[in-house]
C-alpha cells in the first residue's frame, strides 16, 4: 500500500476518473489512496449508476473533492463516454475500483512521461494482483507481432524505463485528454467482456501518429472484488467467445496488412481463448479439456465478423 504520511503538496492538471458498480467498500480504500497522493489530482470522478446508493453515499463523504457523475446504463466505456464530458484538465487518469496505488507518487509518475513526451498520447503500469504470482512478461508483452497476435501480460512487466506497447492496462492508465476525446470510444466494448478495448483505443492514436508507453514506475494493487457472473474470467467458454469476438473485430478494424497473416495463424495455430488447429489438439489432449470453449471461440469469430460488417454499414 502506498505510504500516506505526506500531505499533497501540490495539485497536478488531471482527472482521475473511477468508474463504479456495487463495489463501496473497494471504492473507499481506493478514493483515500487517490486523495493522499503526494500530488494531488484537480478533479477526482466517481461514474456509476443511479441504483448503487453505497456508491454515492462513499462519494459523499468526500465532499467537495469527489464529483459524482452518473450514467443510465450498464458497460465498460459508458463511464469514460460520461466522465470525459465533465472533464476540463488537459490529462485523465483511469483507476479501477478495487485497485489503489502502491506509491504516494503514483499519479506524478504516471503524468510525468506526458508532460515529459509530447508525442505520447497514454501511459500506463503496473498491476498487482493481490494473492495471485505474477504472470510471467516478456520483452513482447503489449506488443503486436508481425502476425497480428498480441502478446499478453503487459501490466507485469517491469522495465527500468518506459517502453512502447500497443495496449495497456485498462485499470491503470492516463491521457491526454485532447487525444482520448479524438477516440472512437466503440460501443462494442459495452457488451459483454470488453477485454481488448484498450488495444483498440491505442491503435487508434498510433495510427494518427501519437505513441503510447508503458512504466513500471507507478504500479498499483488490484484486490479483485466480484465481478458479474457474466464476466467471470474463469468461465473458459465465456471468455474464449469475447477474447475471439474481440481480437476478430479489433483485426477487421485496423490490421490492414496483418490481416493475411492474422487470419492463417488463427486458422493453423491460435492460442487458448482463441483456438486454431493446434490450439485445438492442445486442448483435446489436456487434463481439464474443456470443448465447450473450442466452439465458443468459433462462434466469437462469426459474431466479431458480424459487428464488424454492422459497424461498416452504419
Amino acid at each position: 500500500m502506498c505510504d500516506r504520511s505526506h500531505a499533497p503538496r501540490k495539485s497536478l492538471p488531471v482527472t482521475v476518473v473511477i468508474p463504479t458498480w456495487k463495489r463501496a467498500a473497494w471504492l473507499q480504500r481506493c478514493l483515500d489512496a487517490v486523495l493522499s497522493q503526494e500530488s494531488s489530482p484537480e478533479q477526482v470522478v466517481v461514474v456509476g449508476r443511479a441504483e448503487d446508493e453505497a456508491a454515492r453515499k462513499v462519494v459523499n463523504g468526500f465532499g467537495d473533492r469527489v464529483v459524482w457523475q452518473e450514467v443510465s446504463k450498464p458497460g465498460h466505456v459508458e463511464p469514460l463516454r460520461a466522465a470525459l464530458t465533465v472533464v476540463s484538465t488537459p490529462f485523465v487518469a483511469v483507476l479501477d475500483d478495487d485497485a489503489e496505488p502502491l506509491r504516494s507518487d503514483w499519479l506524478a509518475r504516471l503524468i510525468e512521461v506526458l508532460v515529459e513526451r509530447d508525442n505520447v498520447a497514454c501511459v500506463g503500469s503496473q498491476v498487482r494482483n493481490v494473492g495471485l504470482e505474477p504472470p510471467r512478461a516478456s520483452p513482447h508483452s503489449g506488443r503486436l507481432r508481425w502476425y497480428g497476435r498480441l502478446v499478453g501480460n503487459v501490466a507485469a512487466r517491469t522495465d527500468s524505463v518506459p517502453v512502447e506497447v500497443d495496449a495497456l492496462p485498462e485499470g491503470n492508465w492516463a491521457w491526454r485528454t485532447n487525444a482520448l476525446k479524438s477516440c472512437d470510444i466503440d460501443a462494442i466494448w459495452d457488451s459483454g467482456d470488453a477485454s481488448m478495448y484498450s488495444l483498440d483505443l491505442c491503435l487508434q492514436v498510433k495510427a494518427t501518429g501519437w505513441r503510447v508507453l508503458y512504466t513500471a514506475a507507478a504500479p498499483v494493487l488490484h484486490h479483485l472484488a466480484p465481478r458479474d457472473n457474466s464476466l467471470r474470467r474463469d468461465d473458459l467458454p465465456q471468455r474464449s467467445f469475447a477474447f475471439s469476438r474481440n481480437m476478430t473485430y479489433i483485426a477487421l478494424k485496423h490490421y490492414r496488412w496483418r490481416l493475411i497473416p492474422f487470419s492463417l495463424w488463427t486458422v493453423l495455430v491460435g492460442e487458448r481463448y482463441f483456438y486454431g488447429l493446434l490450439a485445438v489438439l492442445r486442448e483435446l489432449s489436456s487434463r481439464d479439456r474443456q470443448p465447450t470453449a473450442i466452439t465458443a471461440s468459433l462462434r466469437g469469430r462469426v459474431s466479431g465478423v458480424e459487428v464488424w460488417v454492422r459497424r461498416r454499414a452504419q
